[in-house]
């Protein structure tokens, strides 16, 4: 409560102090032209406009397979760490896993800005499959705490990424709403992951189970990022134009 309070008072002031740029200042001009990863969106959709294409879907399913995995495995993180690692101290794990999540959410990123959207997906989705499937073999604190690691820089990178994502996709205009549609994702794996994970420990007597169903969406999650497309770039296929690039 105490937290709580103290962070709504920082919040709330601070937010006075916040404003628009002012009219008429002139942009920074850059010495050398960003490099073109990932296509921006021409319009700026409404929610609705949102919802009608099958990206939103995608996407969407992919946020969700993405926390429901993650934060599956950080909804026990003390238990898995006292019962497979004998780590007593489970704060240790809450410590570095908050550390790497800060690390994650910069440097996934800036990964993004150089190699693309999608590629950066696909690069997370699959290194936190390898994870989830050696996971059960982590039973020395030294392993556990690696693997722990990974688990909070690839879960921060979601966290990064999809905001941009559906700002590329959809627009600026709207992302409000429309993030705050598509973060729902993270809501609703918020819940179920954990409790499905405490279900799984109480049937089994362990987490095996669990490990596997996080790999097995992050999979998933990975073969997804690459068969989604922008949804100009797909409806000017359709339309019979080329597609400048695949969108990333």
């Amino acid at each position: 409560m105490i937290l709580g309070l103290l962070f709504f008072l920082i919040v709330f002031t601070l937010s006075f102090f916040i404003s628009n740029p002012q009219e008429g200042v002139e942009k920074v001009k850059l010495k050398k032209k960003p490099r073109k990863t990932h296509r921006l969106a021409s319009k700026d959709y409404t929610l609705k406009e949102m919802v009608r294409t099958p990206q939103f879907y995608i996407l969407w399913t992919m946020f969700f397979f993405g926390t429901f995995a993650g934060l599956l495995i950080i909804g026990q993180m003390s238990k898995i760490g006292l019962e497979q690692a004998s780590i007593s101290n489970g704060f240790l794990l809450v410590v570095v896993y908050a550390i790497f999540n800060f690390i994650g959410r910069v440097t996934w990123g800036s990964i993004s800005d150089f190699i693309g959207r999608t590629a950066t997906l696909f690069a997370m989705f699959a290194i936190q499959a390898l994870v989830y499937f050696l996971f059960s073999s982590l039973t020395n604190p030294l392993a556990l705490l690696i693997g722990k690691s990974v688990v909070g820089f690839t879960f921060g990178g979601m966290l990064a990424i999809f905001p941009v994502v559906t700002a590329d996709f959809y627009g600026v205009k709207n992302l409000g709403v429309n993030y705050g549609v598509m973060i729902t994702a993270w809501g609703v794996g918020g819940v179920i992951g954990p409790l499905l994970g405490g279900i799984a420990r109480d049937i089994t007597g362990g987490y095996e189970i669990s490990y596997i169903v996080s790999a097995v969406l992050s999979v998933v999650g990975a073969l997804l990022s690459l068969v989604i497309r922008h949804p100009e770039a797909e409806k000017r296929e359709k339309n019979g134009g080329r597609a400048d690039a695949k969108e990333n």
